[in-house]
Parts: C-alpha cells; sequence; structure tokens
C-alpha cells in the first residue's frame, strides 16, 4: 500500500537469509509505482534518494530493525 501513495520507491537488498530481494521488492512495487529502483547496497540508495530529492519531498524508510540501525549510522544520530 505504500507503493502505490509514493512517486518513487527504492528497494534495497536486506541482510537476512529468509529476505524478499531488492528485485523481487521492486518488481512489485512498480506494479503501484512508476518509479523504481533497486540496490544491493542501503548507502547507494539512501545517496541516490537524497540526491533526487526535491525540498519539499519526504523520505520515509520502511523495514526492519536491522534497516533502522543502517539509517541511524548513516545519519549519524544520537541515541
Amino acid at each position: 500500500k505504500i507503493a502505490n501513495r509514493s512517486s518513487v520507491f527504492y528497494a534495497v537488498e536486506p541482510i537476512n537469509p529468509r529476505k524478499l530481494s531488492a528485485k523481487e521488492c521492486a518488481d512489485e512495487a512498480a506494479k503501484y509505482c512508476k518509479e523504481v529502483y533497486y540496490y544491493d547496497d542501503i548507502y547507494d540508495a539512501v545517496r541516490s534518494a537524497a540526491e533526487n530529492m526535491d525540498k519539499d519531498d519526504v523520505l520515509l524508510f520502511c523495514g526492519s530493525l536491522y534497516l533502522a540501525s543502517e539509517i541511524v549510522k548513516i545519519y549519524n544520530i544520537d541515541k
């Protein structure tokens, strides 16, 4: 339901043996969102999203606690 409300969707390959690959996630999102990208590396995905955002855009992260911990590292968020 998030993809059909998004103008752009970025999928990232998770580090999890029970994962849905970034490509599979992107293929599913493409049914609902016109602009879809997928990455093997979260840093590349975040960099790409940030570089392509307009000043009024919102970047929403959805996923696991692993993903949240990586986002904290990328943005140097103190606990």
